[in-house]
């Protein structure tokens, strides 16, 4: 019986050369998860506005139809400076 030996540099350029055609065969394709989420195309008061009043409406348009059954606070957020969400009722 015949034995065989492979040294510990010559298999760690395999595993590398193996981890390599991998990651280009992976690469280049498009994935795609689903459909785009829908965008704001414009918005009352206008984005980064200062001075809007405490009681100002905000209403939002979309780039598409939305359901309005749809839109609720946990689905839509309005967030001022820093992030911080604006609390408010969402109809």
């Amino acid at each position: 019986m015949k034995e065989y030996r492979v040294s510990a540099k010559w298999s760690q350029s395999i595993g590398i050369a193996f981890l390599l055609a991998i990651f280009l065969f992976g690469c280049g394709r498009q994935q795609t998860f689903g459909p785009a989420a829908p965008a704001v195309m414009s918005a009352v008061p206008a984005n980064g506005a200062t001075g809007v009043p405490m009681a100002q409406v905000i209403s939002a348009s979309f780039n598409e139809a939305m359901n309005a059954a749809t839109i609720t606070a946990s689905t839509f957020m309005v967030a001022g400076p820093g992030g911080v969400p604006v609390t408010g009722t969402v109809t």
